[in-house]
């Protein structure tokens, strides 16, 4: 890999945000997953539904998403209870969150 293609790759992998969310209801998830697919590129399928886990321990569920470039603004989405958030990854200058 030259130089120019490591830069590249550097610069993608930069914009990759893990999303974890754990504490939840499966529709929940789904909604936020969703709101999020509207936004921005991600690694699971428009029709990817989380589906809850018989057994003990918490259920986490995870997804990447591209934030190099926002595709589309998402509308605001109704949760049946708080959701824990926990993102890995890193967010270029250009990007902006905001929240509703």
């Amino acid at each position: 890999m030259n130089s120019a293609d490591q830069a590249s790759h550097a610069e993608h992998v930069s914009a990759e945000v893990v999303v974890e969310l754990e504490s939840c209801a499966a529709q929940d998830a789904h909604a936020v997953f969703s709101a999020l697919r509207t936004s921005f590129s991600s690694d699971r399928a428009a029709d990817d539904v989380p589906e809850e886990m018989a057994g003990p321990g918490a259920t986490v569920w995870t997804s990447t998403f591209d934030v190099s470039e926002r595709k589309a603004e998402a509308e605001p989405r109704r949760l049946t209870a708080p959701v824990i958030v926990s993102l890995q990854g890193a967010i270029g200058q250009s990007t902006s969150w905001s929240r509703a």
